[in-house]
């Protein structure tokens, strides 16, 4: 019985260290995933940067570019979020960088954790057919005007089946107004400045 007893104990630790190290190993291979996912996107923008046709910067700009600067891919700011519909037809205007407005409907509230604190951030739609698939999310937190554009930046995300979401901002982005004056961009409301620092996603050009 004693023998019995002590093989069963040696079977469960067995098949617990093999579930341990499946578990480490998924998840590490889901994570090395979602980071080459995340610099090929990257890649993919410093290619735009560098085009004649697409590019915000100027061609003296242009040819001294050797790629977009970020902060380092870190998962923790890749959240979970509640999505808190809003049930009329208020409409956002907008300040843009030019001192025009534009319109957006107010979509929703976004609920979420990040560094143990509650926050809250404004999701608006486009009132165009070809942004009303898309929430426009722009933001400020505590690196704007330091590590990344003083006006704040961005996150797109398509439109939930249900009430959960996913924000990463490892791809919050800058607008081209950090790039070049000459384009107009719309300024996020207070309401989405967060009182934290975000250290993720695309910051100032050194």
């Amino acid at each position: 019985m004693k023998n019995t007893n002590r093989l069963f104990l040696l079977l469960i630790v067995a098949v617990s260290i093999i579930i341990f190290i499946y578990a480490f190993t998924g998840s590490s291979q889901q994570r090395d995933l979602y980071q080459e996912e995340i610099r090929a996107e990257r890649e993919a923008k410093d290619r735009l940067f560098r085009s004649k046709t697409n590019s915000p910067l100027t061609a003296k700009k242009r040819s001294q570019f050797t790629g977009l600067a970020y902060f380092r891919i870190d998962p923790e700011f890749k959240v979970k979020a509640r999505l808190e519909k809003l049930n009329d037809d208020s409409i956002y205007i907008f300040r843009t960088s030019k001192k025009t407005v534009r319109r957006m409907k107010k979509y929703g509230k976004l609920h979420f954790k990040l560094a143990n604190k509650d926050l809250e951030l404004l999701a608006l739609r486009g009132l165009d057919p070809l942004s009303r698939k898309m929430l426009f999310i722009p933001f400020t937190d505590k690196t704007s005007g330091m590590d990344t554009y003083g006006a704040g930046r961005y996150l797109d995300v398509s439109i939930p089946q249900t009430n959960t979401l996913i924000l990463d901002f490892n791809q919050a982005y800058q607008p081209y107004c950090a790039y070049n004056a000459n384009y107009e961009c719309p300024l996020p409301p207070s309401e989405n400045h967060l009182e934290l620092r975000i250290e993720a996603g695309e910051k100032l050009l050194p």
